[in-house]
């Protein structure tokens, strides 16, 4: 018996295998809408079953997981910064910031695999926070996005001294006092005594009128200096907007302040003393005065463990426990974004973007270049290109300001975590 399909042409084959592919296509079109109708009837209007991505999202609302539409994507994880400014900055409280390829003022790179990226506006963010000023207290306007810190930012309306309203008060005052001066005490009928009297009363009137002349003038002289920096672009006039890193929990709306005796809670800037033991709070001064040098980052927060009567023991993120002075100022709350620890860049671009140069393997150099270049004449332990051991060799000397450490931070496989992540002695 010979073969039927040897002589048939291939559109003879295609006409004869069309009804069987007909009806297998309905028979999936039909399964599918059957199944649809009993995702509809369970509750589920389109499917009863979640992708691996919406599975992730559920997981962690803040983090964003991209599809995988190109391989720069796959596996791309980003925040999502719901609540956040969509706009630009407050343009008075911004400046432009001059790349510099990690290079210091003798052209020397001192950071390497730096340059290029996109374009930033630097925001002056207030560290420091001074007390009994225009800036301590103030509401929030919204919560912005810095591109030049990890952590997000919020702007901050302050409420401004009116300087007409006192230059106004002094000038009635003095004129007040101007016909007390002028015109003495007023006369008595007694002679010695009351020439004595009055000219007592008058020298007293004519010192008050003085000082309040005095005041007056230099409310004046402010007021022109001021003035007269505000119109050369000088700052110093007093301006009602100033950005503050944001902890967690600040809303817009809030309330912040940081003068003497402010309520202890996310936002206000208060001395440790005044804060109670356990309480989170960033925005660390080593120094009284200095301002904020420690905790900054996102997520970041230090506690207090123990307070003494002129210095209190601080438990920073990294392990250690550290002494600070009692009149060292702090931030209540922990930083803002904690969730900026899960990004997954993804791909190169993204790197490039924020300033970050491809890195060159040692190995991959000349002998000239790099203490592990050539590979002719065996491997070496790994070091720096100027021969330091950069594996569990420890850099950091003993400062002066190592007497306040108490417990040193965690280091090696201490600061991964588990049962001996504590102390890290």
């Amino acid at each position: 018996m010979g073969n039927t399909f040897a002589a048939a042409s291939p559109a003879a084959l295609a006409q004869a295998a069309w009804p069987s592919l007909l009806q297998h296509s309905t028979a999936l079109t039909h399964g599918w809408q059957a199944g649809l109708k009993a995702s509809s009837a369970g509750g589920c209007t389109t499917r009863c079953f979640a992708t691996h991505f919406e599975r992730k999202a559920a997981a962690n609302p803040g983090l964003k997981y991209w599809k995988p539409t190109s391989p720069g994507q796959r596996g791309r994880v980003t925040v999502r910064r719901t609540g956040v400014w969509r706009g630009g900055p407050k343009r008075c409280l911004t400046q432009g910031a001059a790349k510099t390829g990690g290079r210091n003022h003798s052209g020397r790179i001192t950071m390497w695999h730096r340059g290029g990226g996109a374009r930033k506006m630097l925001r002056n963010v207030d560290f420091v926070r001074r007390p009994n000023t225009h800036a301590s207290t103030g509401v929030v306007e919204r919560i912005e996005y810095d591109p030049g810190r990890t952590a997000y930012i919020a702007l901050v309306r302050h409420q401004l001294p009116n300087a007409r309203k006192e230059t106004r008060a002094l000038a009635e005052r003095a004129a007040a006092l101007r016909p007390a001066a002028s015109g003495g005490g007023g006369k008595t009928s007694s002679g010695s005594s009351g020439s004595s009297s009055s000219s007592s009363s008058k020298r007293g009137g004519d010192a008050a009128y003085r000082r309040a002349v005095a005041d007056l003038l230099e409310r004046l002289k402010a007021d022109q200096h001021a003035a007269r920096m505000a119109s050369r672009g000088g700052a110093a006039a007093p301006r009602p907007f100033s950005y503050i890193v944001a902890p967690q929990e600040l809303r817009p709306g809030d309330a912040v302040s940081a003068a003497e005796g402010a309520a202890v809670r996310p936002g206000n800037t208060l001395k440790l003393r005044d804060i109670p033991v356990g309480a989170s709070l960033h925005n660390l001064e080593m120094r009284p005065g200095q301002g904020a040098a420690l905790c900054r980052a996102a997520g970041c927060a230090a506690s207090i463990v123990n307070k003494q009567e002129t210095h209190a023991t601080i438990a920073l993120p990294s392990g250690e426990h550290r002494l600070f002075s009692m009149e060292c100022r702090a931030t209540v709350g922990a930083v803002s974004n904690p969730q900026h620890q899960n990004i997954v860049i993804g791909k190169a671009g993204y790197a490039r973007h924020m300033g970050r140069r491809p890195i060159v393997r040692g190995v991959a150099m000349n002998p000239v270049d790099h203490p592990h270049g050539g590979g002719t004449a065996g491997g070496r332990p790994s070091v720096t290109p100027w021969g330091i051991p950069c594996k569990g060799h420890r850099t950091r000397k003993n400062s002066p300001m190592a007497k306040w450490i108490l417990v040193p931070r965690r280091r090696g496989k201490q600061a991964g975590g588990g049962a001996s992540a504590g102390g890290g002695q």
